[in-house]
């Protein structure tokens, strides 16, 4: 029997655009901005609570050498998620009476309470784990 199901966020219910986005600013591949995505300490502060949306975006156009000011880069971001996939709330919904349903996700406050779909997929779920919230982030071991 299965008590609860534990859903990531990312790619899996919403569809995410910021490594295209990211890519097509740097001239980096998909794959090369994940790898500099997952490593890269400002994303790991932000994503932890460790510094504020301003710090961030400030961080990441040095980092990563952009060609934006802060608000550009903001604008863009906030716009990474799209959305739910289609089917995707029917899914989570249908497992409603045989499982709790929670959420373990990497994300920031930006990108948690102002996604398009923000509303609906907060009231997805009975529990969320957040790596804001919680400072931790996968894939360490510690969250």
């Amino acid at each position: 029997m299965i008590d609860a199901v534990v859903f990531d966020l990312g790619g899996v219910l919403i569809e995410l655009v910021g490594a295209p986005v990211l890519g097509a600013a740097t001239g980096h591949s998909e794959d090369e901005v994940w790898r500099r995505w997952l490593t890269c300490p400002w994303v790991r502060r932000y994503e932890t609570g460790g510094c504020s949306t301003d710090e961030f975006a400030a961080g990441m156009i040095d980092a990563w050498e952009l060609d934006q000011n802060p608000g550009e880069f903001l604008e863009a971001f906030r716009a990474w998620p799209r959305g739910l996939f289609p089917g995707a709330a029917e899914l989570v919904e249908s497992l409603r009476p045989r499982a709790q349903l929670a959420l373990l996700s990497n994300t920031n406050a930006l990108h948690w309470d102002g996604q398009r779909d923000a509303d609906r997929v907060q009231a997805l779920f009975e529990t969320a784990f957040l790596s804001h919230e919680l400072g931790l982030v996968k894939p360490d071991r510690e969250i």
